[in-house]
């Protein structure tokens, strides 16, 4: 890569102090789509919906599932294309139940689909690129992984799951020797040391 992407990388992983803020074992990573990601969006030059996007209480109600299992899990690494998104889980951070961790270089452009509208709102499309490098770096760092997922297709809906989804059951990239796809819609998991269609109990 480019060294000045690889210096803009480097400087903002050492921004979010990932070290002290993240234990991987209680850790849950959380990529929420929203915007022109989801069925019926009506946001204009943008692609069409890749997927039925759920509400953030839903995404919150399988992190509870996720801690009843794993008592110790504290921790959510919470990025998305969406600012409302963001804004909604602080709401989540407030009565210290959960840290939630955030890409602080996150451009979050509002649209998932590299368009003119995405230019308009990031200075650039290299400026996106980083940024969504930087919460894939990030995202590794945990244990559990809440996304959407569909197990007859073994994969993840959407382009940018189905990178984070393959990536989380690399044991040589995560942070853990096992982890788990936790699929949002049916709250099912996934352990990365089985098929991608066997349920974990």
């Amino acid at each position: 890569p480019h060294v000045d992407m690889v210096e803009f990388i480097n400087e903002k992983l050492q921004m979010q102090k990932l070290s002290y803020d993240i234990i991987p074992e209680k850790t849950i990573a959380m990529p929420v789509r929203a915007s022109d990601k989801c069925h019926g969006h009506t946001i204009e030059d943008s692609a069409a919906g890749e997927e039925k996007c759920l509400t953030l209480d839903r995404y919150m109600e399988v992190a509870e599932s996720v801690r009843a299992r794993d008592p110790n899990v504290d921790t959510i690494i919470f990025t998305s294309e969406s600012r409302e998104m963001v804004e909604k889980s602080k709401e989540y951070n407030r009565d210290g139940k959960w840290k939630i961790v955030y890409n602080v270089a996150d451009v979050m452009p509002g649209t998932g689909s590299t368009n003119i509208a995405t230019l308009k709102k990031s200075q650039s499309r290299s400026l996106g690129i980083q940024s969504a490098i930087v919460s894939l770096h990030m995202q590794l760092r945990a244990k559990y992984f809440i996304i959407p997922y569909f197990p007859r297709r073994s994969r993840p809906y959407s382009s940018w799951l189905l990178a984070v989804g393959v990536l989380s059951r690399s044991s040589d990239l995560t942070f853990t020797d096992k982890t788990f796809l936790v699929d949002v819609h049916q709250g099912t998991f996934y352990s990365s040391d089985a098929p991608t269609t066997e349920e974990f109990k």
